[in-house]
């Protein structure tokens, strides 16, 4: 139970992180998913787990601090 808040509190600080690099992105234009995952991972980005960016990833780093 302890190991389950702590995924869920490490998953919350870095989705936060996260949010003004894809911001950042955004701000040059590049509005979907997909482009967003791209340029996350052409900067040499990890996801939260050490893989590459999907549009998936990205929607859901942005649903996340949405609520």
């Amino acid at each position: 139970e302890k190991r389950d808040k702590l995924m869920v509190e490490t998953k919350e600080e870095f989705n936060k992180k996260m949010i003004p690099i894809i911001n950042e992105i955004r701000d040059t234009g590049v509005k979907s998913a997909r482009g967003i995952s791209l340029c996350l991972n052409r900067r040499g980005l990890k996801g939260r787990r050490g893989g590459r960016f999907t549009s998936d990833s990205v929607i859901r780093i942005l649903k996340s601090v949405e609520v």
